[in-house]
């Protein structure tokens, strides 16, 4: 399979030759780090605790670097999509609001995930440098496509509609960065070898999360990575925050992944991986109970029903795994039985967010064009919140569907969701593959995205790491659809019914 969607794409296609034929490229990079390291290390000694501890991180992560230097873009493809839950920053330009809720983007932050993309660009410049063999650019269409039409719609709405532009242009940054992500794996990859290396990626990241919040959760350590604590507690009581600090954060990332590695492990059985890929799974339902997110756990159980579901009657499960998974999934749901009794009988039932939700109805009504602006809901709060409830409430919706056309108007809405759509539709189609890795990746993103739907009404899926992982899930869907037409053509090619 590999040998044969390599030779599919090969120069045409953009494929990166294998980094074993230029190794001094990666001997380079190394001896680059190293300096650049050094450097590192004479900032992070002056600047405090923090730094000298991410500062040996990276040595770590280097360490680790030192082993695969014959697959370098490999390694930094997997370590850069393992590392977009953690949301390890520093600032570039830093501008936080006085308000409970801080905005989309209060700044320019470089991370890890930035860091790591940056090396991935070096290495794939110098290596057409050094082939002397660049390939067309690819956007991955309809994605990339409706991606820029979508930035550049935001950037002008924004401009003429936003009272703090700067916020805009803060959160453009941030999505121009997601686009680059999308962009260098959609021209970078192009086997099943590398579908596998990005799945399992996620499904690390996942299970990194999900330990890291039931470690939280039964240590009551509420620390982000940045070293930050939420001190208030809710009705509900405790709360997981994860890496990044917000329990909805946290549980976004993890529904969106477990459904596909439910789909992987029963699809892909033949996978020598697949005990590892049940441990993800293990891991995951504990750290997402204890995020203690109700909408979330709807979304986790609509998802897996559609796999399961779908599966059975495209005859992918037989009976009695339909009955296995079943019971499984009420064993699950004793288990998760205290936190649900818990969650629902300290916590609110909406009540408390109806302001919230007229707030962003006022100013749809008022603005709905346009709309105030990328970044910008903040800013309005105060004007189109009711009357009764002014100066208590500077809390955004719990709607991501109010907030995109709030902010981005009816265009910048349109265009988000047609692309949303568009990811649906094409994930669908790739069900129809015979091979049961492309059917397990399909059809578990495409359960995601159902599962998803509702989860928006209560709550968003607006953080940035969340986006990160979003244009992931964009480039995983272009990948395997190349992988399925070339496994159509060499069927058509063979004879094969």
């Amino acid at each position: 399979m590999d040998r044969a969607s390599g030779s599919m794409y090969g120069a045409h296609s953009g494929e990166i030759p294998d980094e074993r034929r230029s190794p001094a490229i990666s001997y380079a990079v190394a001896a680059v780090l190293s300096i650049v390291a050094g450097f590192a290390f004479a900032w992070a000694s002056k600047a405090g605790i923090k730094p000298v501890i991410a500062f040996f991180v990276g040595i770590f992560m280097l360490l680790v670097l030192s082993l695969f230097l014959n697959r370098l873009k490999s390694f930094l493809i997997f370590a850069l999509i393992v590392s977009i839950p953690l949301q390890v920053t520093f600032h570039l330009i830093h501008d936080p609001l006085p308000i409970e809720t801080t905005p989309f983007m209060a700044g320019v932050p470089v991370d890890m995930v930035d860091v790591i993309l940056a090396l991935l660009y070096g290495h794939w410049l110098s290596t057409v440098a050094w082939t002397k063999k660049a390939a067309p650019l690819r956007i991955g269409h309809p994605f990339g496509t409706l991606l820029l039409l979508w930035l550049g719609v935001s950037l002008l709405t924004s401009y003429f509609a936003a009272h703090a532009f700067r916020y805009s242009l803060y959160e453009l940054v941030h999505l121009g960065k997601g686009f680059l992500l999308y962009l260098y794996l959609v021209n970078n990859t192009s086997t099943e070898k590398e579908l596998r290396l990005i799945v399992f990626a996620l499904f690390a990241g996942m299970s990194a999360h999900a330990l890291y919040a039931s470690f939280q959760y039964a240590t009551g350590w509420n620390y982000t990575l940045h070293g930050e604590t939420t001190k208030w507690i809710g009705p509900e009581g405790f709360r997981s925050i994860g890496f990044f600090g917000s329990p909805d954060a946290a549980a976004v990332l993890m529904t969106f992944v477990l459904p596909l590695a439910v789909a992987y492990y029963f699809v892909v059985r033949e996978d020598s991986l697949r005990l590892w890929v049940l441990f993800g799974i293990i891991s995951a339902i504990p750290g997402l109970l204890a995020t203690k997110v109700r909408a979330a756990w709807l979304a986790t159980f609509i998802a897996i029903s559609t796999f399961v579901f779908v599966s059975y009657f495209r005859g992918r499960i037989s009976s009695m795994g339909l009955i296995k998974t079943i019971l499984a999934g009420i064993f699950v749901l004793a288990l998760a039985g205290p936190f649900i009794y818990v969650r629902f009988k300290g916590g609110t039932y909406g009540e408390d967010r109806v302001p919230l939700v007229w707030t962003a109805i006022n100013m749809i009504h008022d603005r709905w064009v346009l709309g105030v602006g990328l970044n910008n809901y903040f800013f309005n709060i105060e004007q189109y919140v009711p009357i009764t409830f002014r100066h208590q409430w500077a809390y955004t919706v719990h709607n991501e569907y109010l907030l995109r056309v709030a902010e981005g108007g009816i265009f910048g809405f349109l265009l988000y969701y047609t692309l949303c759509l568009a990811l649906i539709i094409k994930l669908w189609k790739i069900t129809k593959s015979s091979s049961p890795l492309l059917y397990a990746v399909s059809l578990g993103l495409f359960s995601a995205m159902i599962g998803s739907i509702p989860h928006r009404v209560f709550s968003f899926y607006h953080y940035s790491n969340v986006y990160n992982q979003f244009m992931v899930v964009l480039a995983i869907a272009i990948l395997a659809e190349r992988l399925y037409r070339a496994g159509l053509a060499r069927d058509s090619s063979s004879g094969s019914p």
